[in-house]
């Protein structure tokens, strides 16, 4: 029997928010290469959870472009009734979307969480630490207690 390997890391988050992405963890996804900074995005997918995508990622698939555009649709209505309150998770959805970059220098490379996201995911900078993996095909950062709850189900009730 082969037990697979999984891409796995624990990276500390600095007081600016910042990670160093793993070699190992670039390399496995490919799309990350050259010497220059690359456009990409993080799509926070839950609270404790977000995934990297290049920029060609979120412009192949069409329901990240919808929520793109919905998120730009609300985010440029003129001003309305100071009464109105909109639904939190239509207005938290412009913090599920981020632009950023992935900065060299090789063979590491780093991004930065935004605020939004790392507020969300509850990191405390200079002091958290978030788990780096592959889960098909893409990067995705998950909190430290997320890691924790996944595996809390007793094994035997998984086989």
């Amino acid at each position: 029997m082969q037990i697979p390997e999984i891409e796995f890391s624990r990276c500390k988050v600095d007081s600016a928010y910042r990670i160093n992405l793993p070699v190992s963890i670039v390399r496995a996804v490919g799309w990350i290469t050259g010497s220059d900074a690359i456009k990409a995005c993080l799509v926070l997918l839950s609270a404790d959870r977000c995934r990297l995508l290049s920029a060609s990622a979120l412009e192949k698939h069409s329901n990240l472009q919808a929520m793109a555009s919905r998120i730009n649709g609300g985010l440029s209505i003129a001003e309305s009734d100071p009464l109105e309150m909109g639904d939190e998770a239509d207005i938290g959805l412009a913090f599920r979307l981020a632009p950023i970059e992935i900065k060299p220098p090789q063979p590491l490379r780093r991004i930065a969480f935004p605020e939004p996201i790392a507020t969300a995911m509850q990191l405390q900078g200079g002091t958290s630490h978030v788990a780096a993996m592959i889960f098909r095909g893409h990067i995705e950062f998950w909190t430290i207690e997320l890691v924790r709850t996944s595996v809390n189900k007793p094994i035997a009730d998984l086989v």
